[in-house]
């Protein structure tokens, strides 16, 4: 196992890659809650940096014991991945349960209204 915790790549390059996994102009919006001396957060770090491989992911993570909030409301229950601001995994996360949501709702790009091009 590597520095970090996570078996997949040193704690660095995967903090540094995870901030933004792709640079597609359309990509899955992920927000990634966690925080430090989580076994499951580094798992579940290891499986987005797995994914962003394949699908576009913009991921921001977000340490929860920065904001009392964010604390209350997640305690517990991390690491949780919000994707798109609607499907949410949370715990002992399966890398073929977020794979399986990234297949049947692919990133589209976003629609013109009106105007050139419409």
């Amino acid at each position: 196992m590597s520095p970090g915790g996570c078996r997949c790549s040193t704690a660095s390059e995967g903090r540094r890659s995870l901030r933004v996994v792709s640079m597609a102009a359309e990509a899955h919006s992920v927000q990634f809650y966690t925080k430090a001396e989580c076994h499951l957060c580094d798992d579940a770090r290891c499986m987005l940096l797995s994914l962003g491989s394949r699908y576009p992911l913009s991921v921001a993570e977000v340490d929860i014991t920065s904001d009392e909030a964010l604390l209350w409301s997640y305690g517990e229950a991390i690491p949780v991945i919000v994707v798109d601001g609607q499907f949410t995994l949370a715990g002992r996360i399966a890398e073929v349960d977020l794979e399986e949501w990234l297949e049947e709702f692919p990133v589209r790009p976003p629609r013109r209204i009106g105007g050139v091009g419409a």
